[in-house]
């Protein structure tokens, strides 16, 4: 399908019609100072000192006209005298002093012929010649900024996109997949539907994480229905100035009129499409022009407004009702096996290497999205050559995964051997636990080398993906994030324990609030939601007494007293455990999962190459 584009719509002729008037405005103040230059006659101060100089400079002509313009501590004459023989005109100016201006002014008046006084006109102070450089300055920045504005609400302000994604090009989400082939269908075939009264929906909207592929998903429903692609954010439509925004939200529906069957995306519609507060802005009378917009379509007229969205519940109720976007479709992080998939689509043009398990790294990145999962593999490939590898190893994914997750690894940081002990230490206890609990979450490797602002890091992943919680589940991680502090107390004494447990502290306070306020997991504050999310009030977070606050936090420091005193439990049950991990920690800074398994076993550990055992060095770990 053609789409009609005038040439100032182009996006490349913007800074064309820049560079020609600019070069129009150069050569325009050219031609008229040279004309101003040669059209008059100048006339010297000194001829226009006494009448008699001035008899003599115009002996043949009289003065016919006169305009002068009273500047800055001088006045400007300009004038038009005739020739008495041929009757011929022509121009002369002179600038005198403000001093002689009475003087000059009254010999003027007596020139003329048979004493006719010329016609003396005063110029306004502030008046200058159209074709002055100033005034070709104004006409410039006049010129450009209506250029401007043109081209800023130009009618394809919204281009039309091209792009090879198809739904076979996107992993995982079978059942979302499913239904938007059935939009596809509608804009294939929109008489098929309409023959038996079904309508086309007018707006879809998309909501889920950052980087799971909502943007990737409209783009595949305009490619497989062949149809034009509109791409645009929402915040291209908030403008300084007021109604420019709806404005350019009219003249992209109209444009998508005229090339029906269209899809139009919108991403992040949030930054219109919020609540109202109650006050009158440029932002609210773009939603509303939306909102008028997207019940102007006639029913099946082949356009579909996709937008997507973080946050659907801060978007105004007028704009998710039904008869605008009639369906919102969720779209989840992917599960284990879509992630699976995905590293198997952005490894299809790398060199991967044989010891590659796309299984093993699915479990190694719950929580993940699918564009971190691209960004894994690119970071993957360029340390591949920075490592002059030929094929992209296991251990370059895995870096990468940990650069994505944790940061670059800083191996310029130097540490003192107390300090890394505690480190070992601590991060030993939260393996353990991990190990320990039949609730925890899976161990699958631990590290001491310091990564951004962190000194060691365990790296668990779920053993399967979770929709739901329960109590033992969260409490089990609650011990989990406390054991890297229980670990420190009984090895160093309470008095040597350190700073590193502060995220520990922060997640699990977190987790048993979660547990009291939200969840209702309280025995005596019983199943009752205490707090809730409001959006654009001013009033607080809240809605309980004083007296249940303490008591709320009563409970949520029972439920760490408890979750900690089961950890140090713990510590004490697996003290060789916990000893024997961190020496092997403190030799080798990296073990796996495999590797930790074989050590608890054999009370020895593999080495990394050749997979041969080798004893654990018997050196006695100092601890005061």
């Amino acid at each position: 399908m053609s789409i009609k584009k005038n040439f100032f719509r182009k996006k490349g002729n913007k800074k064309l019609i820049f560079i020609i008037l600019v070069v129009l405005t150069f050569f325009s103040y050219l031609a008229f100072s040279i004309y101003d230059e040669y059209s008059f006659d100048d006339i010297s101060n000194d001829k226009l000192i006494s009448k008699e100089t001035i008899e003599k400079e115009f002996a043949d002509e009289y003065i016919d006209s006169i305009k002068y313009q009273i500047r800055k501590n001088e006045v400007f004459f300009t004038g038009i005298s005739l020739n008495k023989k041929n009757n011929k005109k022509r121009k002369f100016r002179f600038i005198v002093g403000e001093k002689e201006y009475e003087r000059i002014k009254e010999n003027l008046k007596n020139l003329g012929k048979e004493n006719k006084i010329p016609k003396m006109q005063q110029i306004d102070k502030y008046y200058n010649n159209y074709f002055s450089s100033f005034s070709l300055l104004e006409i410039f920045i006049f010129l450009y900024i209506i250029h401007y504005f043109y081209s800023s609400t130009k009618k394809n302000i919204i281009t039309c996109e091209k792009s090879n994604i198809f739904f076979k090009d996107i992993a995982g989400y079978e059942e979302e997949k499913k239904e938007m082939k059935k939009i596809v269908s509608f804009l294939k075939k929109p008489k098929v539907f309409s023959s038996i009264g079904a309508k086309l929906p007018k707006g879809v909207l998309f909501s889920g994480s950052p980087g799971v592929g909502k943007t990737l998903l409209a783009k595949a429903i305009a490619n497989e229905a062949k149809v034009p692609f509109y791409y645009c954010s929402g915040s291209e439509f908030d403008e300084v100035f007021v109604g420019l925004g709806s404005l350019r939200v009219r003249k992209l529906f109209s444009n998508a009129r005229e090339n029906a069957p269209c899809v139009i995306f919108i991403d992040e519609i949030d930054s219109i499409g919020r609540r109202s507060n109650n006050s009158i802005n440029s932002s609210e009378q773009t939603l509303n022009q939306f909102l008028v917009e997207l019940d102007g379509f006639k029913e099946n007229s082949g356009i579909i407004v996709i937008a997507a969205t973080n946050r659907v519940e801060v978007l105004d109720k007028a704009l998710i009702r039904s008869g605008r976007f009639d369906k919102i479709i969720f779209i989840p992080l992917p599960n284990k096996n879509d992630r699976e998939e995905i590293f198997k689509i952005h490894s299809k043009n790398k060199i991967i290497a044989s010891d590659v398990d796309f299984k093993e790294l699915s479990l190694m990145t719950t929580g993940l999205s699918g564009a971190d999962i691209e960004n894994i593999m690119n970071e993957a490939a360029i340390l591949s050559i920075n490592n002059k590898n030929k094929e992209i190893t296991f251990s370059n994914i895995n870096e990468a995964i940990d650069r994505r997750i944790l940061g670059l690894e800083k191996k310029s940081f130097v540490i003192s051997k107390k300090e890394k002990q505690i480190i070992a230490f601590h991060e030993s206890g939260h393996a353990i636990i991990s190990l320990t609990l039949p609730n925890s979450d899976k161990l699958q490797k631990i590290s001491i080398v310091s990564r951004a602002q962190t000194g060691g890091h365990v790296v668990l992943s779920q053993k399967d993906d979770k929709l739901i919680y329960t109590k033992d589940e969260m409490f089990s991680r609650i011990v989990g994030y406390l054991g890297g502090r229980a670990s420190e107390e009984f090895f160093f004494g309470e008095n040597n324990i350190s700073s590193g447990a502060s995220n520990d502290i922060e997640m699990s306070t977190y987790l048993a609030r979660l547990m009291v306020v939200n969840f209702g997991m309280s025995k005596d504050l019983g199943p009752i939601k205490y707090e809730k999310k409001r959006f654009f009030e001013d009033d607080n977070n809240f809605n309980f007494s004083e007296q249940t606050a303490r008591e709320i936090d009563q409970e949520v420091k029972k439920i760490i007293d408890l979750a900690y005193s089961e950890a140090k439990s713990i510590i004490k049950r697996k003290k060789e455990d916990v000893e024997l991990i961190t020496k092997t920690l403190l030799e080798k800074e990296v073990i796996t999962f495999k590797q930790i398994e074989c050590l608890l076993k054999n009370k020895k550990v593999s080495k990394k190459n050749n997979g041969k055992l080798v004893k654990i060095n018997d050196e006695k770990i100092n601890i005061k």
